[in-house]
């Protein structure tokens, strides 16, 4: 899965990267962060069966985050 990954993001150049139940760490998300050249990272931890949310973004991607919750910076 993170080969076809980071096949895509350098096919496609992508500003945003999210991934949704993802079952990694975050040590192991944050090397993988790296390898896609993004720069900023916002993450959810796992809740009991759920797996957790990760959004990755670029220096030229512009969000407005309303609402964060529990989210951590990695």
């Amino acid at each position: 899965m993170v080969k076809a990954l980071k096949n895509a993001t350098f096919k496609f150049k992508p500003s945003i990267i999210f991934l949704s139940e993802t079952k990694q760490k975050n040590r192991y998300l944050k090397k993988i962060k790296m390898k896609m050249k993004m720069m900023e990272s916002f993450y959810v931890d796992q809740s009991g069966i759920a797996g957790s949310l990760v959004l990755w973004l670029s220096t030229d991607a512009k969000i407005s985050i309303i609402n964060m919750g529990s989210i951590l910076l990695i």
